[in-house]
C-alpha cells in the first residue's frame, strides 16, 4: 500500500500537491500512486468520487495508515501544509515553528490560498460565478480580478527582493524552497493568460525560472501531459 493517493486532474490546483508528492518521491523515496479524476467525463460529480470529496472539486489526497485505515484531505494549500509537516527531511518548511521565518511561511501559504487563487477563479469564472450575462458586468468582475492580481504580484515581488525563495529557508547554509514556492508557480502558470502575466516582474520570473528547472517539475508535466495542451506558453519557460 503506498503512503499516498492523490487524485488529481491535469493543469488544475491538484498540481500543487502533485509536484510535492513527485519530490518527495525523487529526493526522499516516498511512494505514493495517482488516479485521474476527468472533468470531460464528469468524473468528480460521480457517487464515488463525491463519497471521497463531497466538493466535487480537486485535489483529493488519501493517507494511507496501517490496518487499512485511512485519512482524507482536501484544498491544495492543507495538502502542501500537510505534506511539508508530515516530510521535514524534505525541509519545505522553515524547521523551527518559533523562529521568525516560520510566520511569514504560514503567511504566504495562506495569502496564496485566500487572495491569489481566488482572484484567479474570478476571473477565469466570472460568467459562470456571477450567473451574469451581461458582457459588461463581467469585464467588471474580471478587471477587479486583474487589479488584485497585479497587486499581489507587487507584493511577492518586493518579498523576494534579495533572496531566491518567497520564505528564507537555510538548510545546511544553501537556501531551499517552501512549500510557499510550489505554489506560487502553479498559480504564476494560471496567469499566462494575462497580459500582466507574472514573468512581467524581474524577481517572479527568476523565481519561476529557478523552480521549473527542478527535476520534479519536468516529471509533474510528463505525468500530467502538459505538453500536449493546446494553451499559451510563458515566455522562456515550458507550460
Amino acid at each position: 500500500m503506498p503512503e499516498y493517493t492523490l487524485y488529481f486532474h491535469s493543469g488544475s490546483a491538484s498540481m500543487i500537491p502533485h509536484w510535492i508528492l513527485i519530490e518527495l518521491a525523487l529526493t526522499h523515496g516516498i511512494d505514493y500512486e495517482t488516479e485521474y479524476v476527468s472533468f470531460t467525463a464528469k468524473d468528480q460529480k460521480s457517487e464515488k468520487y463525491l463519497a471521497l470529496n463531497p466538493k466535487g472539486v480537486v485535489p483529493t489526497l488519501i493517507l494511507h495508515g496501517d490496518n487499512g485505515a485511512k485519512e482524507i484531505i482536501t484544498e491544495s494549500a492543507a495538502t502542501a501544509l500537510l505534506l511539508a509537516a508530515r516530510h521535514p527531511e524534505a525541509h519545505l518548511a522553515p524547521s523551527d515553528p518559533r523562529s521568525f521565518q516560520y510566520p511569514k511561511y504560514l503567511e504566504t501559504v495562506i495569502y496564496l490560498a485566500n487572495t491569489v487563487s481566488p482572484s484567479m477563479r474570478d476571473w477565469f469564472y466570472a460568467d459562470k460565478d456571477s450567473g451574469s450575462s451581461d458582457p459588461t458586468s463581467i469585464e467588471t468582475i474580471k478587471a477587479m480580478a486583474r487589479k488584485r492580481i497585479g497587486a499581489a504580484w507587487d507584493l511577492l515581488e518586493k518579498q523576494l527582493e534579495g533572496q531566491p525563495y518567497l520564505v528564507e529557508n537555510i538548510v545546511d547554509g544553501i537556501p531551499q524552497p517552501t512549500a510557499a514556492d510550489y505554489m506560487f508557480v502553479i498559480l504564476a502558470r494560471w496567469s499566462r493568460y494575462f497580459e500582466e502575466h507574472a514573468l512581467k516582474w524581474k524577481n517572479l520570473k527568476a523565481l519561476v525560472l529557478r523552480m521549473t528547472e527542478r527535476e520534479g517539475w519536468q516529471v509533474l508535466r510528463e505525468n500530467e501531459r502538459l505538453y500536449n495542451r493546446d494553451d499559451p506558453t510563458w515566455p522562456d519557460v515550458p507550460v
